[in-house]
């Protein structure tokens, strides 16, 4: 079993999109992030500096998210994980991205993608 962390539902603006209808406005897309760490130190010492801090991920992926330009929420995905991996000592994360797209009223809930690495 492994430790993890979880920001769930974090709604960014984000200009993504393959027509140009979907790239005239931001959209919102909602992200969760679970990422697979060790919460040893930081449980036995109580001490935010030996974990990851939720709002320095937050931060991280709003900036993330808001630098790119990309046209699929799957290339999107992939990218986003890779800097999460990059920055902070996880040593596994999944990731998903939702999107309400404008085109397909009858879709509720969105549509979206998932990536998951080890």
């Amino acid at each position: 079993m492994a430790d993890s962390l979880f920001i769930k539902k974090l709604k960014v603006p984000a200009r993504i999109g393959v027509f140009p209808q979907e790239r005239g406005n931001l959209q919102t897309l909602v992200i969760d992030v679970d990422m697979t760490v060790n919460l040893i130190s930081a449980a036995e010492h109580d001490d935010l500096s030996k974990t990851i801090n939720y709002a320095d991920v937050v931060k991280y992926v709003i900036e993330v998210v808001s630098a790119s330009s990309y046209r699929l929420i799957e290339s999107l995905a992939v990218h986003l994980v890779s800097c999460l991996q990059q920055r902070f000592p996880i040593t596994a994360i999944r990731l998903s991205i939702k999107k309400c797209p404008f085109d397909l009223p009858q879709v509720e809930e969105g549509v979206g993608v998932v990536i998951e690495r080890c």
